[in-house]
């Protein structure tokens, strides 16, 4: 049975970080990386049809199949399969590690885990930030969901971080530009929304 990486904390996960620059990511929510899945799926619907009429149907159309479904399923992923930047995530700013705006990203990173939101809905990552040394390497992906208010790296741990933390992340997405759902609703909140009526704020795409 598969066993999910053990998660660790937002002021542990900071700790450990030693980088030269960010960059910030809106996730699949621009017009090219929407334009790109419906042509997945257009092309997804005709090599389903090729393989049910087993005309000209090959290997290279079936592996294409998975990998058309793999990228379909992709639209809310900061890193794709081979761990590079993923065509629905589009660079909005970059920060060097003295930046004021690196600064108050770091200070959300390390604000005490005295509160964590747990909900049961699925994740959408809308929002993530890349973390690079001075030779332009990848050090880490940050995935950001701040409706479910959940943190994932790109080895699959969850990142537990306080209600605070939320609150401090969306006001730093907010602040460059993304389109950030419910801007209005904070971590507490959206805390005591669950509790009375059993769900998070909607973030169906």
């Amino acid at each position: 049975m598969y066993e999910l990486p053990p998660s660790i904390t937002a002021p542990a996960y900071f700790t450990a970080l030693s980088f030269s620059y960010i960059e910030t990511f809106s996730i699949g929510r621009s017009l090219a990386a929407i334009e790109k899945q419906a042509a997945f799926k257009a092309e997804y619907k005709e090599l389903m049809q090729k393989r049910i009429r087993r005309i000209s149907f090959t290997s290279k159309d079936e592996k294409r199949i998975w990998e058309v479904e793999s990228l379909m399923n992709s639209l809310y992923s900061l890193y794709d399969v081979h761990g590079g930047i993923n065509y629905a995530a589009e660079r909005t700013h970059t920060f060097n590690g003295n930046h004021v705006r690196t600064a108050e990203l770091l200070h959300a990173l390390q604000i005490p885990v005295l509160d964590i939101p747990y909900y049961m809905c699925a994740p959408i990552y809308r929002d993530g930030v890349v973390f690079y040394d001075v030779d332009g390497n990848v050090v880490s992906m940050l995935s950001v969901c701040l409706s479910c208010y959940q943190l994932q790296i790109a080895d699959g741990r969850s990142i537990d971080a306080d209600c605070a933390t939320y609150d401090h992340l969306k006001k730093f997405f907010i602040d460059l530009g993304h389109e950030v759902e419910h801007p209005d609703v904070s971590g507490g909140e959206s805390i005591r929304s669950f509790m009375r009526d059993g769900s998070a704020a909607d973030d169906t795409p």
